[in-house]
């Protein structure tokens, strides 16, 4: 049980940083660099104890710098680059030191096979194919040209020489058409992720954010307060009667004009958001010009026509006003409880009003003022 549930915990760790492209990429290279590190030490371990030979050498210093590229390797764009270019020219370097050696017995050059795969993941497509092709230069110049001949110290069959660079080439294909099909499927995947935020955050009548979308900006409303947050509670009075007497075909297109009248009121000056049925929160940037946009929105909702399928209607809408003093930081469930007094206050002494209440944490001894 405990095993599973470390393996949970690192499975629901790994899938949070694969939501982030650079966590995700920082995450590949420094266990890339991790991985060929052990592998390279393990190698170099083996074949000094059989084989005896120069090789290992190799193997433990680019161990080490393996590991000088996981301090290297940070959120900098300078230095991620730096670490990768670092990175390309030891694989360089000791891509053409297994080319010439063949040490153990030839093998060592065919460790040159999983170049392909690990440029893709670690250096994404671009980048991945340049190494790619620098890798098969080398090859071409060691295996195909009769310069490269004299630095080999493993003699090379005629038929290796020949087809080894071409299996190369089928694999690096191989990789950059995954890869492809990889970035593409990503980008895809993101446009969906994107297009379901949007459609998670926003009312799909209106195009305003609904109760959700709310959510995700209000703090950072409430916590940027220099210059004073106020938010109005809005509700359309006698909506449910419209929608009983004409249906809801009627009622949407009164939701869309006053979503409209709103919007041209208010202008850049706060963000609207549809609360529920015909409840919306306006949130206001400015305290100081609060009161005035309100009454403002009151007139305008109530002198606008609304234009229906059933025909035009007059409609006005009730309004319960919280506002904080400039650099005063409101909590947003008291806003929410002043707002709802306020507002219910406000349809109880007739509608088509405005209550406004100035924000406090103990809002139960202040009678609200009531603006016409």
């Amino acid at each position: 049980m405990k095993h599973n549930s470390l393996f949970n915990r690192l499975r629901h760790k790994i899938a949070h940083i694969a939501e982030d492209e650079e966590k995700l990429q920082k995450l590949l290279f420094r266990s890339t660099c991790i991985l060929l590190s052990v592998v390279s030490m393990g190698m170099a371990l083996v074949d000094a104890i059989v084989y005896r030979t120069s090789f290992p050498w190799a193997l433990v210093g680019f161990a080490a710098l393996c590991l000088v590229n996981l301090f290297l390797y940070d959120e900098r764009p300078g230095r991620r680059v730096a670490a990768e270019n670092v990175l390309i020219a030891e694989l360089l370097f000791l891509l053409g030191f297994l080319t010439v050696t063949g040490e153990p017995d030839g093998f060592s050059i065919l460790w040159i096979c999983m170049v392909p795969s690990f440029s893709m993941l670690l250096f994404r497509r671009k980048k991945g194919a340049l190494f790619c092709l620098l890798a098969f230069l080398i090859m071409i110049f060691f295996l195909w040209t009769p310069w490269g001949f004299s630095f080999l110290h493993f003699p090379y069959s005629a038929a290796f020489r020949l087809r080894f660079p071409i299996l190369f080439l089928v694999l690096f294909a191989a990789s950059l058409m995954f890869e492809t099909l990889r970035h593409a499927t990503h980008n895809a995947l993101e446009r969906a992720r994107d297009g379901y935020e949007q459609l998670y955050i926003h009312d799909p009548l209106t195009g305003i954010y609904n109760r959700y979308g709310f959510r995700r900006v209000r703090d950072a409303f409430f916590q940027n307060a220099e210059k004073g947050r106020a938010m109005a509670m809005l509700d359309l009075d006698h909506f449910k009667m419209v929608n009983d007497q004409f249906g809801h075909d009627v009622g949407d297109d009164i939701l869309l004009e006053f979503v409209n009248v709103v919007k041209e009121t208010v202008g850049s000056r706060g963000t609207l958001s549809r609360w529920g049925g015909e409840e919306f929160m306006l949130m206001i940037d400015a305290s100081d010009t609060a009161e005035e946009l309100c009454r403002s929105l009151i007139k305008n909702v109530r002198e606008h026509p609304f234009v229906t399928q059933a025909g035009t209607a007059s409609m006005t809408v009730s309004i319960g006003l919280v506002v904080g003093k400039p650099g005063e930081v409101m909590q947003y469930r008291q806003v929410l409880r002043l707002a709802d007094s306020a507002l219910f206050r406000a349809k109880e002494n007739g509608r088509d009003q405005l209550v406004c209440v100035p924000y406090t944490e103990d809002q139960s001894s202040r009678e609200p003022q009531i603006l016409m």
